[in-house]
């Protein structure tokens, strides 16, 4: 595990850490919160809901892709 932050807030300290996953191990979480998303969008669809505007259009992921500030797995 590797220490991220240190809070002290009056005589409390937190520490919060990460642990060291593998590339594979990433994907996975990524891809379930992923589908979690999707379930959670396809049960707002049923009731009626736009969710459009919860999701990147190809165009606006091409643009992320290309200006290389952002780190896709």
């Amino acid at each position: 595990m590797a220490l991220i932050k240190k809070i002290k807030n009056g005589n409390t300290e937190i520490e919060i850490y990460t642990s060291e996953i593998s590339k594979e191990e990433q994907k996975e979480n990524l891809n379930n919160l992923y589908k979690t998303i999707n379930q959670i969008a396809d049960n707002q669809r049923e009731k009626g809901n736009n969710v459009d505007n919860w999701f990147y259009s190809k165009s606006e992921l091409e643009k992320m892709k290309e200006s290389g500030k952002y780190n896709f797995l």
